[in-house]
This record gives C-alpha cells, structure tokens and sequence, in this order.
C-alpha cells in the first residue's frame, strides 16, 4: 500500500474534496455500505488501520464504530479506474456495518416490477377496505421499505392508499414534514405524532447513528420541545378538513421500572397539553 499523503494525492476529489467510499467485507466480498472520505480521512484511515469517514451533515471526521463499537478493520485500499471513488476492504467488527443493525446497508430488494406490484396490491387493499367503511393506510417507518421521502411520494402517487402521518419517522427519512402535509393532506388517514430533534435525526440517514442510539439519546422529545412545525400541520390538516385520529408517541428506551412518579407519562402529558392548545 502506498503511503498515505501518495495515495491521496493521486485521487481526483470533487469540487467538495471529497469522494464516495465503498466498503466491501475482505473475506466474503459482500458490498457493505457507502460513505464519503476526503484526504484526511483516508489519510488517517491507513496509519490508523480502520475506516474513518467524513461526515457531510456534522462537517468532521467520522470513525466508524466509535459509538456503536462496530469497527472496520482496514486490510486493504483501491481506487477504480477513474481514481474518484475508493474501496475499502475490511474486517467488520460484530458483523454489523448498518445503522439499521444489519450486516449491509444494501439489504433493500425492490425492483421496477416489486414497486408496480406494490402499488397495485396497496390500491386494492384500500378498495376493499373503503367498501366495508374502513380506511386504509401505509405507515412509512424507519427501517422498512418505505422509509426515505422519495419512496412515501412515490407510493402516494402511484396508489391510492392513505398515509399515516408519522411525523417522527417522516422527519427522520428526510422528509420535509409540512411541505408532505401541504402536498398530501387530503390523502392523511391517521397521524402519529411524534417531536424530533432534528440535529440528531439527520444523522440516521449518514449512518452515524443508528435508531436504537437516537432513541437513547433523547432523539425524540414532548411535542413543542422538538423541531416539528405542529402548529402548521395542524392548520394545514384542519384546512383539508381531517377529522381523523391523533396518536401522541414518543420513543424511548428504559432501562429500568420508571418511577411512580414522574418518568414517560409527564411527556406524555406534556405533549397532550401542547397540541391541545392548537386544536
């Protein structure tokens, strides 16, 4: 391998300084995940032997297993033709590289066909439920199929089923919740009421955090002490003339029997408080 500052040197860094990184397992040879490095970071990668990233929405070095202990082992450094991506073979430590808890971050399997599929069955289930006076609804959720912004759209454009509204899991695959409510209000079955602290949130799709540590770390907070803009969704839904179901939620962990007093049920009230007052 070469020495670290020839290495850099030699990659053709986009305009940011930066270029995509993908890490291969060394001994099965299985993709498992993409990230971005700059010279620093692949610089530090090779004297420290494991993968070091940079992370776009903190602006710093990212040492992949820090937090989770999930480290990558650095065996070994390519660079493809064009010298403006890198591969990075590696050891995974604990056998999980993705933030979701699996071995990959490329575990999602849907091709052109499983979406039209997809859409047609959502169609008629909702149908089928509208003829018996039930509503029909998708609910994207953080680890699933419909998890990004761009897969919610593309379901509601494509089906006729409806959406429940959980802002929390919206928020955190990068949505924009109020301009989806604006778009899509009439099409809003039920919501989920969730406050997130965004500064943590735009972590998960990085892959810096994953969602079991943006739970522990207070990721999800009482409705009014987050960044969700309740005040215009709820107009925005009351303009639409939603009469549905609000479900107020807020994850966390425990790790231990809360107290009598105090613990869960003040959010929780707390939270009811805060969108009883723009009802």
């Amino acid at each position: 391998m070469k020495a670290p500052a020839d290495l850099a040197a030699t990659v053709a860094w986009n305009e940011q300084g930066l270029a995509p990184a993908i890490v291969q397992d060394a001994a099965s040879g299985r993709v498992l995940m993409l990230a971005w490095m700059n010279a620093e970071s692949l610089r530090l990668s090779i004297e420290e032997g494991r993968a070091i990233f940079w992370s776009r929405s903190r602006g710093q070095l990212w040492r992949k297993g820090e937090s989770s202990g999930h480290v990558q082992t650095l065996h070994e450094v390519r660079l493809d033709c064009d010298r403006d991506a890198i591969l990075l073979r590696v050891e995974q430590t604990g056998g999980i590289a993705c933030h979701t808890g699996r071995e990959s971050c490329f575990f999602l399997r849907l091709d052109e066909q499983g979406w039209q599929t997809l859409f047609t069955n959502l169609s008629r289930i909702s149908d089928v439920c509208k003829a018996k006076g039930v509503t029909a609804v998708l609910h994207p959720h953080w680890g699933t199929m419909v998890q990004n912004v761009d897969e919610v759209e593309r379901v509601l454009d494509n089906s006729t089923v409806g959406l429940c509204l959980d802002t929390g899991h919206l928020a955190c695959g990068g949505a924009d919740v109020v301009a989806l409510v604006a778009k899509y209000a009439d099409r809003v079955g039920i919501v989920h009421a969730k406050d997130v602290r965004m500064d943590m949130a735009a972590k998960l799709l990085p892959g810096e955090i994953n969602w079991s540590q943006g739970i522990k770390g207070g990721m999800f907070v009482p409705i009014g002490d987050g960044d969700i803009d309740f005040a215009t969704i709820v107009r925005l839904l009351d303009q639409a003339g939603f009469d549905g179901y609000w479900v107020l939620e807020q994850d966390i962990m425990l790790d231990e029997e809360p107290p009598a007093v105090g613990g869960p049920i003040n959010n929780a009230a707390k939270s009811f408080e805060a969108l009883k007052a723009l009802a």
